[in-house]
């Protein structure tokens, strides 16, 4: 039993692998529930309207740091009453990225700054926990989640060093392993999650993107979530169940999951008008 804490159903439906075939892999995989995130309010509506269809489906309803300007009146809006649909479990993803390259994006750190501080307060107005997107900008986001006293945080993919991962739990943080810890170059990383304790971490795929080993090379989709357990598992020297029983939990209490909605069976994957 496993959920994949952080996924783009929409986006792995983008490179091939439709809805219902990425719900079917995962359930025959042994994943139960999927959050989808997304990254402004056209993704958010998608991962609303995705997660009130199918069964074991909930969203995130985010604003991404890459984004390129701050969320007017209008845009705000529009995220506020999706965030408050049904099946709508977060705010995410939101953060920093100050990872700036030419072709991969340009979004001023004050833009992102002035973002971020706009989505936590919708966060803390709507009592949801917050998916953070931290890029090359640990010390910041750290701070701002500080000054703005939210609490109920995962920073997805987390790419940290331990000393980050402990100022992270030092502050009742979650943290979200990505199929990165399962890279040949990712050792920093597997120290990490050699680290943390139990009830402190979640496992995603952040599909399309980030296949584990073995996969690489091929579209990540959220069966793969599997192969990060299996790794973390070895790196804790103890076992794949274990591992998925533990982070589970941790991401169905965090996202306030009810045990009843899993995906399900063939010929029932969508949900109906009684769920």
């Amino acid at each position: 039993m496993l959920i994949d804490a952080h996924t783009h159903l929409d986006l792995v439906a983008e490179r091939g692998i439709p809805v219902p075939d990425a719900l079917r892999h995962a359930r025959e995989g042994g994943v139960t529930h999927i959050i989808t995130a997304s990254n402004n309010p056209a993704d958010a509506a998608w991962a609303v309207e995705a997660a009130g269809k199918w069964r074991g489906v909930s969203a995130t309803v985010g604003w991404h740091p890459m984004e390129d300007h701050v969320p007017d009146s209008e845009e705000l809006e529009a995220l506020r009453k999706l965030a408050a649909q049904e099946h709508a479990v977060a705010i995410g993803e939101v953060g920093l990225d100050y990872y700036f390259r030419p072709g991969y994006h340009e979004t001023p750190k004050d833009v992102q700054q002035a973002s971020l501080e706009i989505m936590l307060a919708l966060a803390h107005e709507l009592d949801l926990p917050v998916v953070i997107h931290a890029r090359d900008a640990q010390q910041d986001i750290l701070a701002m989640l500080r000054n703005s006293g939210t609490k109920r945080v995962l920073f997805h993919c987390f790419q940290g060093d331990v000393a980050h991962a402990r100022a992270c739990l030092e502050e009742g943080y979650l943290i979200s392993f990505s199929g990165i810890v399962t890279f040949r170059t990712a050792a920093e990383l597997q120290e990490v999650a050699k680290f943390v304790p139990g009830g402190t971490f979640t496992i995603e795929t952040d599909a399309p993107f980030l296949t584990p080993v073995p996969y690489r090379g091929s579209t990540n989709e959220p069966v793969h979530v599997r192969e990060t357990a299996a790794f973390l598992a070895a790196c804790r020297n103890t076992t794949p169940e274990a591992i998925a029983l533990d982070a589970t939990a941790t991401a169905a209490q965090f996202f306030q999951l009810p045990p009843s909605d899993a995906i399900g069976e063939d010929g029932h994957l969508e949900r109906s008008h009684h769920d």
